[in-house]
């Protein structure tokens, strides 16, 4: 008979380690008050077009939208971002349409906004990272 104690793992699962780190916001209002019938149709013919823009390595922004839920971002991590004449080394912070925002390794507290479209490749571990 073997006695299993409270704070004994029932099982043991070889992977990679992952660490939570959690952060808090202040969440702020986004009610939006409107005085008169005159700004909204002044916001109406503001409007401009949007210009759809072309995916150039949709492979990558795959590869990046797949990392970018939460649980990926804990486990494959540090990430390295390849693009035409650097490698930025980080952590997805957030993903914002085309935008890519990249919080750096090697620096503390800096976040980089970079589009998608720009980077030519994600390798984790040295190589590239394959989605499955």
């Amino acid at each position: 008979m073997r006695i299993i104690y409270k704070n004994e793992p029932l099982l043991f699962v070889h992977g990679p380690p992952i660490y939570i780190r959690v952060a808090t916001t202040d969440e702020e209002s986004t009610s939006v008050f409107v005085l008169n019938e005159e700004e909204t149709e002044e916001f109406i013919e503001g409007e401009e077009e949007v210009q759809e823009t072309t995916r150039t390595n949709s492979e990558v922004f795959n590869k990046i939208t797949s990392l970018g839920s939460p649980f990926q971002r804990q486990v494959y991590k540090p990430l390295q971002f390849v693009f035409e004449n650097e490698v930025l080394k980080g952590v997805i912070n957030r993903i914002d349409g085309e935008t890519l925002f990249i919080e750096l390794v090697d620096e503390e507290d800096l976040i980089v906004a970079v589009d998608i479209n720009t980077i030519k490749d994600v390798l984790w571990r040295g190589k590239p990272f394959q989605e499955k």
